[in-house]
């Protein structure tokens, strides 16, 4: 607080106050020159909203006028007038109000500005002190339109007024409705600058600016003026089609999108080279937006739609076509039509169809393909379970081999384990007193192996 309170003693006298030990600061922004008649804004802000939220606008120390801000409108107090564009405006948190206003060399060629605000306790803050004066800066000059007969030529005229130190014309920028078409260079001579377009054409139809610099008091300033050039020539042809209508796509819709850059005096349908005539509703033009092609760039504009409807149509081989007249002459075109264009009910008809198969395949394939992955990995997982029963009366089991996954050491056949073969044994076992005893004298023949097999001996 201490350090606020020093810094309001030290800017004492100037454009600083202070409110409770805040510095309050009044400021007004105006250019330093302007050229004669032309409106400039003063701008007069300060840092805290004044009372009343207002601000008073003097020139050489006389009022100008009052600006205010009530609610959520500004007005201009002392024409007791709403503020407007190009007249007066204010900031939205009350803090900023800006006039426009204009010199004149008859009154005077150097006037001073100054604006104040009020803030409580009835402190009265003053601005800066800004003189602005009238200096004659370079300006463009050229004819606000120009107009071109088709296929003839126009040239495009630019020149520079006023006496800059440095100058430099930039180019030439072409533009339809706001859209951009192209650059162009142009031809520089002294303080004229010329655009020459050959065999002028619908696509040069549009808006052309022409742009230049200058340097000022070291300051490098552009400016820019525009023209517009309009083509007079035939209508223009956008778009054909050919449209089957009608409950058993019986009826064909034939229609034509054009431009004209004047009134349209007549259209005409031809089919064999012989005017058609039309009963009431078979045939009308309408206005409408068309897009067309201008040096590359689609752009749009307001142009025409003429339709003609042929019912009962089967005979595909006949040739139409429609002529267009203007002010400057004919455009003719011819119209095929295509069987494999329908109506758009047919049309959507199809794409469903289309979808619809599309989307039978897909599930198909998806049933097929997890069909086969399922037998797949049940082959990998699936064992033969053998019991086999050993002589001791234990039974034992055994799990065939995987032949996929087990590795084994030895060649397997077409089963991946030893087929089973009868028990043999060498032993001999102790016989049952169920059978004789071998007595001594009997023929033994000890030669050959002995056998689980034994006679019984009646």
């Amino acid at each position: 607080m201490v350090f606020m309170e020093m810094y309001c003693v030290l800017m004492y006298l100037s454009i600083f106050l202070c409110i409770d030990g805040s510095p309050v600061s009044v400021i007004l922004f105006a250019p330093q020159h302007t050229p004669e008649g032309q409106p400039f804004q003063l701008n007069c802000s300060s840092n805290i909203a004044p009372v009343g939220q207002s601000a008073e606008f003097l020139i050489n120390g006389e009022t100008l006028t009052y600006v205010r801000r009530h609610k959520t409108m500004c007005f201009n107090t002392a024409l007791g007038t709403k503020c407007r564009n190009g007249m007066c405006r204010c900031s939205l948190d009350g803090r900023s109000f800006a006039i426009y206003h204009k010199l004149s060399i008859v009154k005077t060629a150097n006037d001073n500005f100054t604006c104040k605000m009020t803030f409580p306790n009835e402190m009265v803050v003053v601005s800066n002190a800004v003189s602005v004066s009238i200096r004659d800066f370079p300006t463009l000059i050229m004819n606000s339109s120009f107009r071109c007969k088709g296929p003839e030529s126009v040239t495009l005229v630019c020149s520079l007024e006023g006496t800059p130190s440095e100058f430099e014309f930039i180019g030439w920028k072409h533009s339809f409705n706001g859209t951009f078409v192209r650059h162009l260079k142009g031809i520089k001579e002294g303080k004229f600058f010329f655009l020459l377009l050959n065999l002028c054409s619908y696509q040069d139809a549009g808006e052309y600016v022409c742009s230049l610099w200058y340097k000022v008091l070291k300051e490098t300033v552009t400016v820019h003026t525009s023209t517009t050039l309009t083509i007079l020539d035939k209508a223009v042809i956008t778009e054909k089609s050919a449209l089957r209508q009608g409950s058993n796509l019986d009826n064909v819709v034939f229609s034509v999108l054009f431009y004209s850059s004047s009134t349209i005096q007549s259209v005409e349908w031809f089919l064999e080279n012989i005017t058609m005539s039309f009963p009431s509703n078979d045939h009308n033009i309408s206005q409408m937006s068309v897009y067309i092609n201008m040096f590359g760039k689609t752009v749009e504009m307001n142009g025409f739609k003429s339709e003609m409807v042929t019912k009962n149509f089967n005979n595909l081989q006949n040739k139409y076509a429609i002529c267009i007249t203007n002010t400057y002459g004919k455009t003719c075109g011819e119209i095929s039509y295509n069987e494999k264009i329908f109506d758009k009910d047919s049309s959507l008809n199809v794409f469903w169809i289309m979808l619809g198969v599309v989307i039978v395949v897909l599930v198909s394939g998806l049933i097929t393909v997890t069909a086969i992955l399922f037998i797949k990995r049940k082959k990998q997982t699936e064992r033969l379970i053998y019991r086999i029963v050993s002589s001791n009366g234990n039974e034992n089991q055994y799990i065939e081999p995987n032949a996929e996954h087990d590795v084994h050491l030895y060649e397997a056949g077409n089963r991946p384990y030893s087929e089973l073969v009868p028990y043999q044994t060498t032993r001999v076992y102790e016989t049952s007193h169920g059978y004789l005893e071998i007595q001594a004298g009997m023929d033994m023949d000890t030669s050959r192996p002995s056998s689980d097999n034994y006679e019984k001996v009646e």
